[in-house]
């Protein structure tokens, strides 16, 4: 029965315990003409179908989520300071056109203007007190730059309201030592 308990986990490493402990239940049953081969069979064909998408999720999960909101927009906001503003306009949920790219550009300007280029980022163990919407959330971030620090957060979109997933940064705000923040997109203020 721990077999068969084990096999039906959500973690690769709970669910490939479900192979040994229903190969060893199998032994048992046999060795001892006790009951519950079909139970420790189906524990096997669980464990062994079960193992490889869970681990599968598993890899998915930390190379497409977690690693993304670990390291923050930081790849994007470089990208950008270093003058590719389409690569932080894609990095920050991908809105395109002139005025976008204008309003990135100032943005950006005013950000390495009030700190220099960013080095780092490393998100914080105080999440910020924002609401987002159903399917997002804001994750908080010390961000380091050239010439000093600032408090950051950036809105991580899970799933847009239509339902598709998106995976993507789409807000990103810095706050100095006085209080002052500096937000992209503008609109996002509105948002908040």
């Amino acid at each position: 029965m721990l077999a068969m308990a084990l096999s039906v986990g959500l973690c690769p490493l709970v669910t490939v315990l479900g192979i040994p402990l229903s190969l060893f239940a199998l032994a048992d049953i046999k060795r001892n003409n006790r009951r519950g081969r079909r139970v420790a069979i189906a524990a096997l064909w669980v464990s062994l179908l079960s193992t490889p998408i869970t681990g599968t999720f598993a890899w998915w999960w930390n190379a497409k989520v977690r690693t993304a909101l670990l390291d923050g927009p930081v790849a994007a906001l470089r990208a950008g300071q270093q003058g590719d503003v389409a690569a932080f306009l894609e990095g920050m949920g991908g809105a395109s056109g002139p005025s976008s790219e204008s309003e990135a550009a100032r943005f950006l300007s005013s950000v390495s203007r009030q700190w220099g280029t960013v080095q780092s980022m490393r998100q914080t163990p105080e999440q910020p007190d924002v609401q987002a919407p159903a399917g997002a959330c804001w994750v908080g971030y010390d961000v380091l730059f050239e010439h000093g620090a600032a408090l950051g957060r950036a809105k991580y979109v899970l799933q847009s309201p239509q339902g598709t997933y998106v995976l993507a940064f789409q807000a990103l705000v810095l706050t100095a030592e006085d209080g002052a923040e500096l937000r992209w997109p503008p609109v996002e203020e509105a948002a908040q």
